[in-house]
């Protein structure tokens, strides 16, 4: 079996990691997304409770201490998130490298595959070349 089949073979197969990692890249940054249209959307919704709460005027304690609770549960949620985010981040890097990798690989290998193809064209060529000069000097003779 020459260079070529096999270089073809290997990079058929890297190409699918390629494409397999970009694939994985982009759902991780999708989630990525949405938890930071999460956290947005979190502390927006904690910034009008409070702004609302204060503009109902007299209320009693037990009405100060339920919102208390619930910004607080507001911020807890808003910190999960944000360690939601981080964890995204280093599965997004994760992923980032394996498809940079693949795709230096695979380019890599196109590069020496464009080579064998460019030996055996010269190769090709240079054989035809023998062979129209052997049927050139058959025929002066």
């Amino acid at each position: 079996m020459s260079k070529q089949p096999r270089l073809k073979t290997i990079i058929d197969f890297i190409t699918k990691q390629e494409e397999d990692a970009a694939k994985q890249l982009s759902i991780w940054l999708q989630k990525k997304t949405n938890a930071q249209q999460q956290i947005s959307q979190l502390k927006m919704y904690s910034k009008e409770y409070l702004s609302h709460s204060h503009e109902q005027g007299k209320i009693d304690v037990h009405q100060i201490q339920n919102r208390q609770h619930f910004v607080a549960k507001l911020d807890t949620a808003i910190e999960q998130q944000k360690t939601l985010l981080s964890d995204l981040e280093t599965e997004i890097k994760t992923y980032s490298q394996t498809w940079k990798k693949a795709k230096s690989q695979r380019e890599g290998l196109e590069k020496i595959m464009q080579k064998y193809n460019f030996e055996a064209q010269r190769k090709e060529e240079r054989q035809l070349q023998v062979d129209l000069d052997a049927y050139a000097a058959r025929g002066n003779h």
